[in-house]
């Protein structure tokens, strides 16, 4: 089958010219998407959807960018060979390295997970829920390190917030009702 990679290319802003190429985040032959970025001083990430590398459904793949390379694309599940339905990732980056995805994980909603820019290392995945079917989530952080994100369900939009002194997002809470759309 033909292959079509996820490539990025880096802008120089020095020289004002893009990389002379590209490099392949992933090169499975099978449908990448739903793309996400976020950049800082530090670096950058990637995050996008596609197939788990055994098994059906698709997965959460992630790529960081520091010391002029990208990483080998990874599932920030953990895992690459259980049928998980994963779909519309977002993701964020702060001052001090540290990353923060979310994801629809089919009826289980709105999922996150952080990683440590300190430790090198992802905290474990964490179920934002909320009463009903929980999609289109978006992260930011601040020049804090707090985050927040936001999320939708039922028509309502929902928020929960991140604080660089915790190691969880709180509960979430509902920040408007009745927005279609």
């Amino acid at each position: 089958p033909t292959t079509y990679p996820l490539k990025v290319n880096r802008y120089d802003g020095t020289t004002n010219a893009w990389a002379a190429t590209s490099t392949a985040l992933s090169t499975s032959a099978s449908q990448e998407s739903h793309i996400g970025i976020a950049a800082t001083p530090l670096g950058a990430v990637a995050v996008w959807r596609q197939p788990p590398t055994t098994g059906g459904g698709r997965h959460i793949f992630y790529s960081r960018f520091t010391a002029g390379t990208w990483s080998a694309g990874v599932s920030v599940l953990g895992t690459t060979t259980t049928s998980v339905y994963a779909y519309e990732p977002d993701v964020a980056m702060d001052l001090k390295g540290n990353i923060i995805v979310a994801w629809t994980q089919g009826s289980a909603g709105v999922q996150t997970r952080r990683y440590d820019g300190t430790a090198g290392t992802w905290g474990a995945i964490t179920n934002l829920g909320g009463a009903g079917y929980g999609d289109q989530p978006r992260v930011a952080f601040d020049a804090a390190g707090n985050a927040l994100a936001v999320f939708d369900v039922n028509d309502s939009v929902y928020g929960a917030r991140y604080l660089a002194t915790g190691t969880t997002f709180g509960t979430p809470k509902l920040l408007r009702s009745g927005v279609q759309g």
